[in-house]
């Protein structure tokens, strides 16, 4: 009996923790991406499942059932040339001189993403087998279609439009602001006209790049003949996990299929490496964190940017942490250390660690929030301006502008977010509400994926709307019937009202006569 039972015990587990071929792939795209994935993929390792990683970074994890292969880093070949154009040019996403910039870049866009579905490690895993795929990029679409797998989406800047429209989870640009824009509450007439033009923008740039551009050369280069890569996802995408958070977004509807994971790339601190442990101990006075994130070059701000940098690093005469990546120059004071790599989320777990200033990445963003660090944030470009207009109106941030930045300013924003008590409890109290949550987030995220995996087709989570047209959708047809019926009751008022209005006068005319 004891071994019935012992039997029946493995074959439950067994059962429960069926394993399942899981590929993740991101061809395109910056190192912080991919952040979000690696503790996904130690997670479903531990869970017991099979999988594949197929992106442009190693996640340096060894198991037995783990399988990586390589691409070619294509961003980082030119995210000097990005460093530089975004440290000169902070305007508008309407701005006619970036609008050209980015027009510019697209037949360099076309070519390394063909350069990458083309090469021989991408050619050789599409004839694999797999239960699913997971991916952020659109580029999935043909893998995904030729291997005949449904599609689970990662959105690291939390609910890009694009994305959750996929899913059926409908946007409205009159009450959430659309990725990248200069504020967080589109309520004003202007805001909501320069929302709406920026989705229809995005829209249009996404549509032409990936359903024209790309599917052409998909079609001439690979003689791939499946649907264009909107609607292959639209039909095999399952599920969207958002890197957002109630306390880092604006709220807005979600159907079931978005899931929020909000911090799924912060893991349990580790010791720091002696140098810097010995830095942090030995500043009880408090350190300053200057980091721009993994994916902008500091050294391609202008001399004359550096100089306010190393100003302002004198005037508040406090130990400063840089991340910087060339050799250090003979001008930086004696109180900064220098690094071009720095274990971020360690950093900041420490309780000497006091200001993080940085652009506003959304992960970097988080792991402040995380480890209660009061934020100065300089943003440059896409996701970094809301970040940070939030965390200004939290009061848990002090918000600057690059284009117009002066070292008295940004000593002035240091030392309030030094010293602002104010600030210090806002911030614990965000932190609190950010880590109060039923579950980690990423085995929220794994669940998720096995649910997936459990129920194979997630139609039913698919609103009727995603088979309406446009116009359907935005009820515009109602609307011009309503417009069509007033105008036609009107006509056919005035006209009774003239018809009456006439006959009365001729009776009159007549009786006078």
């Amino acid at each position: 009996m004891k071994y019935i039972l012992l039997f029946s015990i493995i074959l439950l587990n067994t059962t429960f923790c069926n394993s399942s071929r899981i590929l993740f792939f991101h061809d395109l795209g910056t190192r912080s991406h991919l952040h979000l994935y690696f503790p996904l993929v130690e997670e479903l390792l531990y869970r017991g499942h099979t999988v594949t990683g197929a992106y442009y970074a190693s996640a340096k994890i060894k198991h037995e059932n783990y399988t990586e292969i390589l691409l070619p880093d294509s961003v980082a070949l030119f995210m000097n040339n990005i460093s530089k154009f975004y440290m000169e040019d902070t305007s508008s996403k309407l701005n006619p001189k970036r609008i050209l910039k980015i027009w510019e870049a697209l037949p360099v866009a076309v070519d390394t993403v063909m350069g990458t579905l083309k090469s021989q490690p991408i050619q050789d895993l599409i004839i694999q087998k797999f239960d699913i795929i997971i991916s952020t990029s659109f580029n999935v679409a043909y893998v995904a279609e030729v291997m005949d797998l449904p599609v689970i989406f990662i959105s690291p800047p939390g609910p890009i439009h694009s994305i959750t429209s996929i899913v059926g989870n409908p946007f409205q640009p009159s009450s959430s602001p659309v990725l990248g824009v200069e504020f967080t509450n589109p309520s004003f007439i202007s805001v909501r006209m320069k929302n709406l033009l920026v989705m229809l923008l995005w829209d249009c740039f996404t549509e032409f790049f990936n359903s024209h551009l790309i599917l052409h050369e998909l079609r001439m280069q690979l003689n791939y003949t499946g649907e264009s890569p909107r609607h292959s996802l639209k039909k095999r995408s399952l599920l969207v996990l958002s890197n957002s958070h109630v306390v880092t977004h604006e709220p807005q509807p979600f159907l079931e299929n978005v899931i929020q994971v909000g911090g799924l790339h912060i893991k349990a601190t580790k010791p720091l490496p002696a140098d810097l442990q010995a830095f942090m101990d030995s500043s009880p006075q408090g350190v300053v964190l200057v980091s721009f994130g993994s994916s902008i070059t500091p050294s391609s701000m202008s001399e004359e940017k550096r100089q306010v940098f190393l100003k302002v690093f004198e005037n508040i005469n406090m130990p400063v942490i840089w991340k910087w990546d060339t050799d250090v120059a003979e001008d930086v004071p004696k109180n900064v250390l220098i690094k071009d790599w720095l274990p971020q989320q360690d950093l900041l777990a420490h309780p000497n660690l006091k200001v993080f200033v940085t652009h506003g990445g959304l992960l970097s963003v988080m792991e402040a929030i995380y480890h209660e660090t009061i934020v100065v944030g300089i943003p440059l470009a896409n996701d970094q301006y809301p970040n940070l207009l939030n965390m200004k109106k939290k009061n848990i941030g002090v918000m600057l502008d690059w284009d117009t930045l002066n070292s008295e300013e940004m000593t002035s924003a240091i030392k309030k977010a030094m010293t602002d008590s104010e600030m210090s409890k806002a911030m614990q109290m965000t932190s609190r509400l950010f880590k109060d949550v039923e579950e980690t987030p990423v085995r929220k995220a794994a669940w998720w994926v096995e649910f997936a995996l459990r129920n194979k087709r997630l139609d039913f989570f698919k609103p009727l709307s995603m088979n309406l047209s446009f116009y359907q959708a935005w009820n515009l047809d109602l609307l011009a019937f309503g417009l069509s019926a007033l105008v036609s009751i009107m006509y056919i008022s005035y006209k009774f009202i003239r018809s009456c209005y006439r006959m009365c006068f001729i009776k009159r005319k007549t009786k006078k006569e």
